[in-house]
C-alpha cells in the first residue's frame, strides 16, 4: 500500500506549514500530510499558478525558515497537482538572469523526469499572461 509522506516544506507563499510529498510505503498519517493534501487538491488542474521560488536546492538548505521556497518544492507540488504552468517568482536579488534561467531548466528537466506535462517559466517584469474564460 503505498500513500503521502512529508519530504519537505512546500512554497510558503501557498499554505503556510504546507509539506511537499512523494509517494512511498506505510507512512503514517500525520496533520502535514493532510495540509499537504489540501494544498494539492487547491491547486489541482490549475492553469497557471504563480509561485516563490527564491532558491535553489543548495542555497535552501541553508535557508530554511528565512519565508521563501526552494524552486525544486515549488516544481514538485504543482506537478503532483497536475498544474499547466508554473511561473517561478520572487527571484533572489543576487541572481542574474543566467542563474534564473538555470533553475527554470533545472525545473524543466525534473518535469521530464515525471513525465508530468508541467510547463515551467519565469516571471519576469512587465510579462503578461493572457488567460482564457472556461466553459462549462
Amino acid at each position: 500500500m503505498t500513500s503521502l509522506h512529508r519530504v519537505a516544506p512546500s512554497p510558503a507563499s501557498l499554505v503556510s506549514n504546507a509539506l511537499a510529498v512523494r509517494r512511498v510505503r506505510k507512512p503514517p498519517l500525520t496533520a502535514e500530510t493532510l495540509r499537504a493534501w489540501k494544498v494539492v487538491d487547491f491547486l489541482q488542474n490549475a492553469d497557471v499558478v504563480i509561485a516563490d521560488s527564491q532558491y535553489d536546492a543548495i542555497e535552501y538548505a541553508s535557508r530554511r525558515g528565512w519565508g521563501h521556497t526552494c524552486a525544486d518544492d515549488t516544481v514538485q507540488l504543482a506537478a503532483r497537482a497536475g498544474v499547466q504552468q508554473l511561473f517561478l517568482f520572487h527571484h533572489d536579488p543576487d541572481h542574474d538572469d543566467d542563474k534564473i534561467a538555470e533553475m527554470v531548466a533545472h525545473g524543466q528537466k525534473e518535469v521530464a523526469r515525471t513525465g508530468s506535462t508541467l510547463r515551467v517559466g519565469a516571471a519576469s517584469e512587465g510579462a503578461e499572461i493572457k488567460l482564457t474564460r472556461a466553459t462549462c
